[in-house]
């Protein structure tokens, strides 16, 4: 239930920005949600690169799982898949 709210909380404030964005190309909209390298540097890119790597490798190794979860909660629960826990590796890893 939880994550519907924060799935229809990021919706609504990414329509509210681009609703109320003055007229701009949606390739600068785009730009702007997803953001740049443009500023990066070397030190700040290694810094970045093993949270990258960490959540990579997690996702990476409940994949399997997820490929469950897409059947349905009552599936993945009956092939043996803990859910909710499964849930919160997800949004560790992926955030």
């Amino acid at each position: 239930m939880i994550d519907d709210w924060i799935t229809v909380a990021g919706g609504v404030n990414a329509a509210t920005v681009v609703s109320n964005a003055r007229p701009v190309s949606m390739e600068q909209i785009t730009y702007w949600l997803v953001g740049s390298f443009n500023g990066a540097t070397v030190r700040t890119v290694a810094i970045v690169v093993p949270a990258i790597a960490v959540g990579t490798i997690g996702l990476l190794l409940v994949s399997w799982k997820l490929n469950l979860l897409s059947m349905g909660d009552e599936e993945a629960r009956a092939l043996g898949v803990r859910t909710e826990q499964l849930k919160a590796a997800i949004v560790v890893h992926g955030t």
